[in-house]
């Protein structure tokens, strides 16, 4: 089984999306994540959802631990008003 290794994307769906284009193509059966799905770009509600389509196993990166345990305030308002599609 060939297995993808993917770190920091961060919203960033147009890039996800050709990644996961290139692996499909080389036959990757399993995509692994080493943190931070979300942050920087104004995509997280995308690139969550097509983790969760493609069913990517993921760990926690500094940029989750944020939204879940409130150590970064400017970057979770930011992350929220993302969320709730107040920016775009």
């Amino acid at each position: 089984m060939l297995i993808g290794l993917i770190a920091d994307v961060h919203s960033n769906v147009f890039a996800l999306e050709s990644v996961l284009s290139d692996m499909d193509a080389l036959g990757v059966e399993k995509i692994l994540h080493a943190g931070d799905i979300v942050g920087y770009n104004p995509y997280p509600n995308e690139t969550i959802g097509l983790f969760k389509k493609r069913r990517i196993i993921s760990i926690r990166g500094n940029h989750e631990r944020a939204l879940v345990t409130e150590i970064h305030q400017d970057s979770i308002h930011m992350l929220q008003q993302l969320l709730n599609g107040q920016e775009r």
